[in-house]
């Protein structure tokens, strides 16, 4: 589906900014997905169990503790593995570039470097509104592809 490029300043100087927004669907093809990394918590208790003493006021409590696991403590199935995706700990998974991924929700216009594609865009076409494309390339590289320039149609009153 695609997303509107809105190009409204392209400064004078070759290498100059430009001012931008991407609108869109935000549909499920230009969402981002992320390495998954569940953080696990441990609780570590220090004392004050029944039948130990207290070691002092400090230690009378269970002491947590966090740690960042970095993978999924997911134990595939074969069927889950066979399907390259899963859902485990209320978090959809898919296998995407050798990893096992979690959905963000968040789409790609927002998240990745699109800088090259729309000075590209810009240098091309100018100011204006543009319908393009985000496209996710593999190994973690998102662009933008134009589409064509952008129309607005408006319902008037039935005549």
């Amino acid at each position: 589906m695609s997303h509107v490029l809105t190009i409204t300043r392209i400064d004078a100087e070759d290498d100059g900014d430009i001012d931008y927004e991407i609108d869109g669907p935000h549909s499920g093809s230009c969402s981002v997905w992320y390495p998954c990394e569940v953080e696990l918590v441990s609780i570590t208790v220090r004392a004050g169990l029944p039948g130990t003493p207290p070691l002092g006021r400090r230690y009378n409590k269970p002491m947590m503790s966090r740690r960042r696991d970095g993978k999924c403590p997911h134990t595939l199935t074969d069927a889950e593995e066979d399907a390259l995706e899963y859902s485990a700990h209320g978090e959809e998974h898919q296998y995407i570039d050798g990893e096992w991924m979690t959905y963000s929700g968040r789409c790609a216009a927002g998240e990745a470097d699109l800088a090259q594609d729309v000075h590209w865009i810009a240098r091309v076409h100018g100011v204006g509104s543009y319908d393009v494309d985000v496209e996710y390339s593999g190994d973690g590289h998102w662009g933008l592809n134009y589409v064509g320039s952008h129309t607005t149609t408006t319902n008037g009153p039935a005549a």
